[in-house]
């Protein structure tokens, strides 16, 4: 067993002594641990898994890391890498990506106008470059820590493929013609589940950051998001895997949906309320965060430590409970803040 003791202990826990800590080691800060330049790791899995265990031989007490969505060379059409500065990758489904020196890549310009294009039903350029950083860490790594590969959800697929703007559209637009993709999106991410299953994992992360209530509504999170999360937490169930569904931002909101998906933990983002999320939620479900992982930026290791326990405190006996960074650590955070956040759990 894994040093996260699985997540079917914590889902039922009452935190009567403290929670692990699980803050969200992954790319960027990740490459500062290793030297390495995170556009380099963004477009390379080997250099990517190679980061990641430098991350966490760096803090030995971490429980572990999140493998984050990345390219691999199987998922790009085209990549001009003559700049310095940045680099330009075309994916499978036209996508193109700028990918700084050392920064993540992220979408710069879409090729699919619309939901009639063939590419959202027939290509998958995203799991590529999670399931071979997965494959790359050392055998001896995911014995001693959780690896967290990710699994972007059948809703955020479309976002990545068409832009935010046309599937926000699309929902007004075409909403029967949206649900049919997202019916098909569901199966390539059942798909990337199984690849992952096969590879060892045991848990995996569920990126819906385009599902937060700070740019949707509730009630279009539960018609096009929440049934289709819902049957990918199903089948990674079925698969015997945990999942931990993350949502970036403001989910008051919406948190009671994006409970219903019934995946086994959240991810909780600084600005929900985590207490009173914590006293409405099933304790069948674990919640993870919600430290503003600005802090780890610019907090000393002692304001940090303080603001991990009084966390902890706020919802001890309340309901299962990971002490984790509301978000992803930044690059540049200070890594005795890092030491300090793990230790608090101690």
């Amino acid at each position: 067993m894994s040093k996260f003791k699985t997540l079917e202990v914590l889902r039922t826990r009452t935190n009567a002594g403290a929670p692990p800590s699980f803050p969200q080691i992954d790319l960027a800060y990740a490459s500062q641990c290793a030297g390495r330049r995170v556009g380099e790791a963004f477009l390379d899995p080997a250099v990517h898994a190679q980061c990641l265990e430098s991350a966490l031989r760096r803090h030995s007490g971490a429980v572990g890391a999140y493998v984050n969505l990345c390219l691999s060379a199987g998922s790009i059409a085209s990549l001009d890498s003559s700049s310095p500065e940045n680099a330009y990758a075309v994916d499978l489904a036209g996508v193109c990506w700028n990918v700084p020196a050392n920064d993540v890549g992220s979408p710069c310009r879409y090729d699919i106008a619309d939901l009639d294009d063939a590419r959202l039903r027939t290509v998958d350029a995203l799991s590529g470059g999670i399931t071979e950083t997965f494959a790359n860490i050392s055998e001896s790594c995911k014995q001693e820590y959780l690896i967290v590969p990710g699994i972007t959800g059948p809703y955020s697929q479309v976002v990545f493929m068409m832009g935010l703007q046309k599937t926000l559209e699309s929902i007004y637009d075409a909403p029967e013609k949206l649900h049919e993709i997202l019916k098909v999106r569901t199966q390539f991410a059942a798909d990337w589940a199984r690849k992952l299953k096969a590879a060892g994992a045991e848990c995996v992360w569920i990126g819906e950051g385009a599902a937060s209530s700070s740019l949707i509504s509730p009630q279009h999170y539960a018609e096009f998001v929440m049934p289709y999360a819902k049957a990918l937490v199903d089948e990674i169930r079925a698969l015997g895997m945990y999942s931990i569904m993350h949502v970036c931002g403001n989910i008051n909101p919406s948190f009671a949906h994006v409970a219903a998906t019934g995946a086994d933990a959240m991810d909780i983002d600084h600005m929900v309320d985590l207490v009173a999320l914590c006293e409405g939620i099933s304790r069948q479900t674990c919640l993870k965060g919600n430290m503003d992982p600005v802090h780890l930026l610019t907090h000393t290791p002692q304001q940090v430590a303080a603001e991990s326990r009084a966390i902890m405190d706020s919802v001890k006996g309340k309901c299962g409970f990971i002490l984790s960074t509301g978000c992803l650590i930044p690059r540049d955070a200070n890594p005795a803040c890092v030491d300090a956040m793990i230790g608090s759990a101690d």
